[in-house]
Parts: C-alpha cells; structure tokens; sequence
C-alpha cells in the first residue's frame, strides 16, 4: 500500500484526508451560524411563534401564535423546505416583501363611524392574529386581511361594513351555523363561508359587519372553530365619548420603536387613513391625519436608500439638515419656489430621517411657510412632537 500524502505543520505531520475533514467541520460550522442568523433576522418583524404546544392534527386557523409549537416549524416538509421556511415564505408575499422598521403586521385597532346619529366603535384583531398587508379608514373590502392555517398556508379574510345581507338558507346548500354575535353561513361544496353581525339601524338602513372567505380548504369543524375565533376578534360597541371617525390604533403603539434611537407614537395624537407593508410598491406606508388642531394628512414613507443618498438634492426638491431637540432631521423644500432655503426663510413639505441604512419621509400635503427659525421651530414643534418620541 502506498503512503498517505502529508505535509508538516510545525513538528508535526497532517495528512491531506484529516484537512479535508476539518475543512468540511469548519465549512458546515459556518453554514449553521448564517442559517441561524437568517432564521432571527427575518422572524424578527412577525408574530412571536416561540410557546407551547397546538393540536396539528387537523388542519385549522391558527389563533394564537405564541401557542404554535418550536417543533412543528422546525418539522420538513420537503428536502428543501420547513413549516418555518414556508411561513416566512408566504408572509413575505403576502404581507411584507422587506425586512424595514415601518412593517406593523398584526396589530389591534379601533373603526369609529357614524350610524344616524351614533358613533360606533368596531374594534378588530385584540387577540393578534389577523394579518393584514393594507388598510384603510374605510371598513370595507379594500382592507387586506390574512389568517394563516396550521399547515402555514395563507388566506385572504374580507371584512366590510355593509347594508345588504345575502339571504343564505340551508336549501340552497349551505349550513348555518351561529356564534354569540355572528350568523355564519357555510358552502362545503364551494369551500365558501360568509358571516354577518348586526350593528344598528337607522330610519332607512339596517347596518352589518360583514366577514367572509373561500378555498380555505378546512374540515368542517375547523370551520367552527374559526367561526368563533371570528367572533371573538371582531367586537362591536356604542362609543359616546369619541368625537371623530375613522381609524384608531391599540394604544400599545404609543412607542413604535423604528431603531434604538428614534420611536413614533401611532396611537395617541393621530388616526390612520391608510396602512402598507410593502407588497404592492416595495415600500412600507403609513398615512394619518391628526385627531386636534392641525389640517391635513401626513404620509410616513419608508425608502431603501441610506439617508446621504436620499438627500442628495434633485431639479425639483432640495434638502437641508438641521437638529431639532436632539434629533438630526432634514427638511425637504422645493428649490424652485426657495432657491435660497435657510433656517430663517423659506417653506418645508416635509421632514426625514435616518433609520440605520434607510430613510423615513414624513411628506406634508402642504407647505409650511416660515420668515424666522422661531417660527420654523414652532412649526416643526406642531407637526413632529405629536408623532416621535
């Protein structure tokens, strides 16, 4: 036989086998530690999914994250894929194609509107698990809501505000099937169901929430499950001490952190006109109006470019740092109306800021029109201190 290949490190002899070995350790040792960062970083803007135990037995609604076992998402499902693989790759369609800090993708919040006379308060998702990639202050299909099965398959939930109910009945091929505060109707045949509660009524209209969805592909009792588990994220009340209409977060988003220097407050100044993570133009959106005393809706914007970049002036608008409080910000200003912007003088439709390799834009419907830096400090006071912290 011949002798092994070696060569010397030092005193000592290594055969080429023995490197090639501790080559492929080290290679796979590398593998894992990207993997694991990869799994971290990307679950890091989802549901938590990290507690005890769920019956997977039979395929149903998740409704409650945290209750989804470690185990099943680390379970294969293929050579290629996991359940957790699968989930982040559904979420990213269907809910947020970027990893930015403006996503809020399973969030409570409030609908307040009139019927007749009374202000209605339609509160949505407190138990955390609707999924939404768009919103707005409008309580009809437009809203893009998902809930996702345990077999992490992702689907579509519409809810609306409605004044016609479809007059379903079991003749027709669909079973009935009732909640504390919902009617819902079931096609098995279809894999269709529609669901309805009664709001109020006026001196023309009767008033509903409405929800319904198809090709969830569930077991019947399944289907009840989520039936109640609908009915128990949707709540309905009379609201006598709300003055305004429209949308209203969870006040646990009084300190929305966009990085460990900056935070926005999206609860207690502000009501929401609309809400996107993403999917459709690749950025994250949040527009608002604010509930007292300033005119307007103001749009949060989430850009992919470092904030020396998106700074840069253009043709059209110019960009001019300056610190407010303690924080760097850049006001935004058209250079054709002020070619010579300065703190003292000039008219800003906007403020950014940087959030770690990425710019947030805070654009204004208007101008703010300013001849001192006092004035421009109380303006920027007036639209900025309601919304960062």
């Amino acid at each position: 036989m011949k002798n092994v290949i070696t060569f010397k490190i030092g005193k000592e002899k290594i055969a080429i086998w023995q490197v090639f070995v501790l080559g492929f350790i080290l290679f796979m040792f590398l593998i894992c530690l990207f993997l694991g960062y990869g799994m971290m970083t990307t679950s890091s803007s989802t549901p938590d999914v990290k507690v005890s135990d769920m019956d997977t037995s039979v395929l149903s609604i998740i409704t409650d994250y945290k209750r989804v076992p470690e185990e099943l998402y680390n379970t294969p499902i293929n050579d290629k894929m996991t359940y957790r693989d699968k989930y982040e790759k559904n979420y990213k369609k269907y809910i947020s194609d970027n990893d930015g800090s403006l996503v809020i993708d399973n969030f409570e919040y409030n609908y307040y509107g009139n019927i007749d006379s009374q202000i209605y308060r339609v509160n949505i998702n407190s138990n955390k698990w609707f999924l939404f990639n768009e919103l707005n202050n409008k309580l009809d299909d437009s809203n893009i809501i998902y809930v996702v099965d345990s077999e992490m398959n992702f689907h579509r939930l519409v809810i609306a505000s409605n004044t016609v109910v479809k007059n379903y009945t079991e003749e027709e091929g669909y079973v009935k099937y009732e909640t504390e505060d919902f009617v819902f109707y079931y096609s098995e045949s279809l894999d269709y169901f529609y669901g309805y509660r009664y709001i109020g009524g006026d001196s023309i209209n009767d008033y509903y929430i409405t929800v319904g969805g198809e090709g969830y592909g569930l077991p019947y009792e399944s289907y009840k499950r989520l039936f109640v588990g609908i009915d128990n994220n949707i709540k309905v009340d009379e609201s006598s001490n709300f003055a305004h209409t429209g949308v209203n977060l969870s006040g646990e988003l009084k300190n929305f952190k966009l990085d460990d220097k900056l935070s926005l407050d999206l609860y207690t100044n502000i009501l929401i006109t609309n809400i996107s993570n993403g999917t459709r133009n690749n950025r994250n959106k949040i527009s608002f109006t604010y509930k007292d005393g300033i005119s307007g809706v103001v749009s949060l914007s989430e850009v992919n470019k470092n904030v020396n970049v998106y700074t840069t002036n253009t043709s059209k608008n110019g960009f001019l740092q300056y610190t407010f409080g303690t924080k760097t910000i850049y006001l935004k200003y058209n250079i054709k109306e002020y070619p010579e912007f300065n703190y003292s003088l000039g008219g800003f439709n906007g403020v950014v800021l940087e959030i770690g390799s990425k710019t947030v834009l805070i654009q204004f419907d208007k101008t703010y029109t300013f001849e001192s830096q006092e004035e421009l400090e109380k303006e920027l006071d007036t639209l900025l201190s309601p919304i960062i912290k």
